[in-house]
C-alpha cells in the first residue's frame, strides 16, 4: 500500500492533490503495492468526500496537531499508525 497524505483547507483539497495522488499512483504500479490510501489531514467531510475517488481508500485525522502543515506531527502518526 502507498500512503498519499492529503491536506485540506476550508473544505477544499490543496490544488496538488491530484498530482500528488498520480504520482503515489505511479510509484504503486512500480512496486505493485496493492492500491493507493490517502490519508487525509483534517476532518472535513467536504474534503474527505473530494478525496475519495482519487484513492483505494481515505483516512482522515483530526486535532489541533494537524491544523497547519507540520510534518512533524503527520509524520508521528503515519509511524504510529503503520507500526
Amino acid at each position: 500500500m502507498i500512503l498519499a497524505v492529503l491536506e485540506a483547507h476550508d473544505g477544499n483539497l490543496k490544488k496538488i492533490s491530484p498530482e500528488l495522488v498520480s504520482a503515489a499512483r505511479s510509484l504503486e504500479r512500480m512496486l505493485a503495492a496493492g492500491g493507493v490510501t490517502l490519508l487525509l489531514v483534517g476532518d472535513d467531510a467536504q474534503a474527505a468526500a473530494a478525496a475519495a475517488p482519487l484513492g483505494d481508500g481515505v483516512l482522515t485525522v483530526r486535532g489541533e496537531a494537524f491544523t497547519a502543515y507540520a510534518a512533524v506531527s503527520f509524520s508521528r502518526w503515519v509511524a504510529t499508525y503503520s507500526g
